[in-house]
């Protein structure tokens, strides 16, 4: 990722860095480490997938999804929520849960880095089930 420049992600020092998009819209987006968690979320919202809190907490063992989608807004990422049923082990009752995607314009916009951070996060995703 030849374009992103590095910078701290956080106050706690974890490691990140910003990329110009390169679509005429020249959106400046945030990218997190690829190793933290928020990162491998926006790698996921980048490859086009939906997650919910209970894909998040299978996956990446985590309980906040919420918190990260609201982080990764505040950088300048559009995700849209939406609000969807799903059955539940008590009894088949239901339950709403939101499910969280990355917009199709954001996508584009993100061009060719947004493709390289996703495949680059899902990597690490990938090594650390392994491990």
């Amino acid at each position: 990722m030849d374009s992103l420049e590095h910078k701290n992600d956080n106050a706690g020092g974890q490691p990140g860095a910003v990329g110009k998009a390169s679509s005429i819209h020249q959106f400046e987006f945030y990218y997190p480490s690829i190793e933290s968690v928020r990162g491998r979320i926006l790698g996921s919202l980048l490859r086009g997938e939906q997650l919910t809190q209970n894909d998040t907490l299978r996956r990446f063992s985590d309980f906040r999804l919420a918190p990260k989608v609201e982080a990764l807004r505040r950088s300048g990422w559009e995700i849209v929520t939406e609000m969807i049923d799903v059955g539940t082990r008590d009894a088949g009752r239901r339950s709403r849960v939101a499910r969280y995607q990355l917009c199709g314009e954001a996508i584009e916009a993100a061009g060719d880095v947004g493709r390289q951070y996703a495949a680059a996060a899902l990597a690490a995703e990938i090594l650390r089930r392994a491990t």
